[in-house]
């Protein structure tokens, strides 16, 4: 894969997961997960030049959908999933489909299955002519923090943003062995990039801690 273990042998990473502390998945299993996933956005017929919005939590369904998507090279804009709780959300033009993820029983078998969890409706601020829509190489989208102003559009072309993520991989010296938790928002660049990229990467044990609090952290870490 382009990004999923890229840098370490398949063997290695028999006991690796990706967990919320609520549902866990081995990285193992994340291809016939994908397989799902295809058959869905095929019956839909929505094709990776369809511009996606995918509201963000740190959740493994949320996380498995951004996988997928990085990884079939669809372009995609990234915002937190309160953003919809708005009566009249900014929702970008250029975007075809809303993607929206629940959080099944943990005890349900088909927990992980996207044609369960995930929810695929239009956008209906799209508008077909929009400008970005010409451009052809794949796109990762999302918006600045606003800390010095007014939040900006950032875009982040896959094949730079892959880049990236081995950097952050040898500048953290990740590998198979690790065990890391994420207890930063997965909508931005440092908890998207250089947090779960890369240690999907190398195969970490990988858990997402949805509140920021310390004590969240040394119990999330504690689970691993």
């Amino acid at each position: 894969m382009k990004f999923i273990g890229c840098l370490t042998e398949e063997q290695q990473i028999a006991d690796n997961v990706l967990t919320d502390g609520r549902l866990s998945l081995s990285y193992q299993q994340i291809p016939h997960c994908f397989k799902e996933f295809s058959q869905v956005f095929t019956k839909l017929g929505i094709k990776p030049q369809d511009y996606v919005i995918l509201p963000v939590d740190n959740n493994l369904p949320t996380a498995l959908t951004l996988l997928y998507l990085l990884e079939n090279a669809y372009s995609m804009f990234l915002l937190p999933s309160s953003s919809l709780n708005n009566t009249a959300p900014d929702l970008p033009s250029f975007c075809r489909y809303i993607l929206t993820t629940q959080l099944l029983d943990k005890e349900d078998a088909d927990a992980l299955n996207p044609k369960l969890f995930l929810s695929i409706t239009m956008n209906p601020a799209w508008e077909s002519n929009n400008p970005l829509l010409t451009t052809s190489f794949p796109k990762l989208l999302m918006r600045t923090s606003g800390s010095t102003g007014i939040p900006k559009m950032a875009v982040y072309a896959h094949e730079k943003l892959r880049g990236n993520v081995l950097n952050c991989v040898h500048r953290f010296g990740l590998s198979h062995t690790d065990r890391v938790t994420i207890p930063v928002p997965i909508y931005h660049m440092y908890g998207l990039g250089a947090a779960f990229f890369a240690k999907c990467s190398s195969w970490c044990d990988h858990r997402f801690a949805k509140k920021f609090k310390f004590t969240d952290i040394y119990s999330a870490r504690d689970s691993l």
